[in-house]
């Protein structure tokens, strides 16, 4: 298992070459881009472009694209979320739409797995929402056939998400031949205590993951080593899965651009080392 970053985590900055170039002096060789605007607008092909070039310049692979969940700041700090289990039709359509637009992205990367989320992140548990989610992760399939894309959908901080629920919906999913998983975020299990068996009983379902830390009370996405995750035993469980993906390091710039890009980029690479460190032997040199 090899540690990889989000750009999630200078997400108030705009994708470019210099920040590329950090990243990977930064000590990492992977990343997942975060397919938000306006960090990095996918509906721009010649900004794809010149994205794509800086990551191979700099011997960055691309793993993974998280498709939108917001249309640009100014929606998310209002609380308008993109959701394909909105109650309201127009908006579960509006939803669709970005994420299939987002997800286009990822060819000009040779495709990878494409991270959604399955409503927001307190959705609730109305059963009316498991069909619309349903319907919606299919015709995303549906978009994505042909190419090399995998769908990963990620456990939130509700019910609704819970990764036995996950696992239910994939495997729904996978019977009619989606090429589907659930990209397990740590940070998230973590505050809802599903670190344990229900963990372990994801198996091949996990795709990829997202790493970050917190306390438990809330999803405060620390960089790992600043929190209560227990790490060795975390990663000791998700090897005993069988998972060999990407560690996906997703931490939060609490300064909101404000920080030094460098400094933060030393952060995490402190992170990063705190999660190799905690790995099994054997993951280790995978």
């Amino acid at each position: 298992m090899r540690v990889a970053l989000s750009t999630h985590g200078v997400v108030y900055r705009p994708l470019d070459v210099p920040t590329i170039d950090r990243i990977a002096a930064a000590g990492f060789d992977s990343v997942e881009l975060w397919g938000m605007r306006p960090h990095l607008d996918y509906g721009d092909d010649a900004k794809l472009r010149e994205v794509a070039r800086a990551t191979r310049d700099a011997g960055l692979r691309v793993e993974s694209w998280h498709a939108p969940f917001y249309s640009d700041f100014e929606s998310l700090y209002a609380g308008k979320r993109l959701s394909l289990v909105a109650d309201n039709a127009t908006e579960r359509l509006r939803a669709l739409d970005e994420i299939r637009r987002s997800i286009d992205g990822l060819q000009h990367f040779g495709g990878g797995i494409a991270v959604i989320h399955p409503g927001r992140t307190n959705e609730s548990d109305a059963p009316q929402k498991r069909g619309w989610l349903l319907d919606g992760l299919r015709k995303v399939a549906a978009h994505v056939v042909g190419s090399t894309t995998r769908l990963a959908i990620e456990n939130l901080l509700s019910p609704f998400s819970y990764p036995e629920r996950l696992a239910e919906i994939v495997d729904e999913l996978a019977r009619d031949g989606t090429r589907i998983g659930i990209c397990l975020d740590i940070g998230h299990a973590h505050v809802t205590g599903h670190l344990g068996d229900s963990l372990r009983e994801l198996g091949s379902r996990i795709l990829t993951t997202h790493l970050s830390d917190n306390l438990g009370d809330r999803d405060s996405h620390l960089v790992p080593g600043e929190g209560a995750v227990p790490w060795r035993e975390v990663l000791a469980t998700l090897d005993a899965t069988g998972f060999d993906g990407r560690l996906v390091l997703e931490p939060r710039d609490e300064s909101r651009g404000e920080e030094r890009p460098e400094v933060l980029l030393r952060r995490y690479a402190r992170g990063g080392e705190v999660v190799r460190d905690a790995l099994p032997s054997r993951a280790a040199s995978r």
